[in-house]
């Protein structure tokens, strides 16, 4: 289901134990665009936080949240 603008929507509660980094590039991208804030409610790894996370202007994480990095993406030529 895509991500759509919703009277009142204002935060997107996030749990993710990462993979796809182009779905996340996508998604990071529409939230951004949608002015929404992120509020991380249990884990945000690997892509979550490389690209969601660390690209929304307005992020919060909740009592039982947790944000880790680990290396990059490599997409290729």
């Amino acid at each position: 289901m895509p991500l759509t603008q919703e009277p009142g929507l204002r935060r997107v509660l996030i749990t993710s134990g990462g993979g796809a980094t182009r779905a996340a590039l996508a998604f990071a991208t529409r939230v951004y665009d949608l002015g929404l804030d992120v509020e991380v409610t249990g884990a945000c790894f690997s892509s979550c936080a490389d690209s969601i996370f660390a690209v929304v202007p307005r992020k919060i994480i909740g009592p039982k949240g947790l944000v880790a990095w680990h290396g990059n993406a490599e997409f290729g030529s």
